[in-house]
């Protein structure tokens, strides 16, 4: 309610696509607040709400000047962020979204053992996380962004849904010339942790959000049960930039960019993925969130067993 309450107030008319049926009193807290209400059989995740929304939508309003593709996979906004619209449409690009992933392929080569922290606007596998998208006029003005949709096969395989969706959008975009970036902006990032010192370091090891890769949580646990005064720095950088980089920085990096950039998005499913990253998704809300989010993350705790 929150997202489309903001929605509404930035002079957006949303159109609803639930993957779910719907209880009678909750299509009565939505209706006020949407243009159309869809409700659809839960395939294709949420590119199979988005087919459904983007075809009903270009349909009915040829001429739209804006388009924002958004989901419930994450808490927008946070109340302690920024305006996250103003200042994607700051960036004056035919795709904004609020991060990404893969651009970083060169530091992940050497696990960030000699390479430098550097973005790759190129890397073959850079795409825009599917949570937060605003397509401007000129997409949408594109006869084969209509015909990627309609094209768009769904399944119920979800890596094959993030290929074909998140990374299938992404680099259509990409691939066909138009101009694209991101809100969370990490290019001076590994400039800002070399003027950390080692508590602020151990700190946003420790508040690191890594879901599902056992591994580099084995690592986190060793590097944050070190003692202090035996601490490698540089060390300690390296392993922020690797997680970062492996995970993610839209799961990673909330203890840092909703404190630092006013990021706008908390993931969700940390809540349920691990006990750790629970605990820790639950510390940010406390920090940088409200009573509702708080309630809704306890819900989405019930039953989680540790994955540490």
């Amino acid at each position: 309610m929150a997202s489309l309450e903001y929605l509404v107030g930035k002079g957006f008319t949303p159109l609803v696509v639930s993957n779910l049926t719907l209880m009678p009193a909750e299509r009565e807290r939505l209706l006020p607040l949407c243009w159309q209400l869809v409700e659809r059989p839960n395939y294709g995740y949420d590119f199979g709400a988005y087919r459904d929304g983007v075809l009903l939508a270009l349909e009915a309003v040829p001429s739209m000047r804006q388009l924002l593709l958004a989901n419930d996979s994450v808490w927008f906004p946070v109340p302690a962020a920024s305006d996250w619209l103003a200042k994607a449409e700051r960036l004056d690009v035919d795709l904004a979204g609020a991060a990404s992933n893969d651009g970083w392929v060169d530091y992940l080569t050497d696990a960030g053992r000699g390479r430098r922290w550097v973005f790759d606007p190129l890397a073959p596998r850079l795409h825009y996380c599917s949570f937060a998208l605003l397509l401007g006029s000129q997409v949408l003005r594109d006869p084969e962004f209509n015909r990627f949709w309609r094209k768009l096969k769904l399944t119920s395989d979800k890596l094959l849904t993030i290929r074909r969706g998140e990374i299938g959008l992404s680099r259509w975009i990409i691939d066909r010339g138009y101009s694209h970036g991101e809100t969370l902006d990490l290019n001076q990032f590994e400039q800002e942790l070399e003027q950390f010192d080692s508590a602020r370091l151990y700190d946003l090891v420790e508040h690191l959000i890594i879901p599902e890769d056992v591994e580099l949580r084995k690592e986190q646990k060793r590097l944050i049960e070190q003692p202090a005064d035996r601490s490698d720095l540089v060390e300690l950088r390296r392993f922020i930039l690797l997680a970062t980089a492996a995970t993610g920085p839209a799961y990673a990096l909330p203890h840092w960019s909703l404190q630092e950039q006013r990021f706008g998005f908390l993931k969700k499913s940390p809540m349920w993925l691990s006990e750790p990253t629970a605990r820790i998704t639950q510390s940010i809300i406390e920090r940088h969130g409200d009573s509702a989010m708080l309630k809704e993350a306890l819900q989405l705790a019930c039953g989680v067993k540790s994955k540490s």
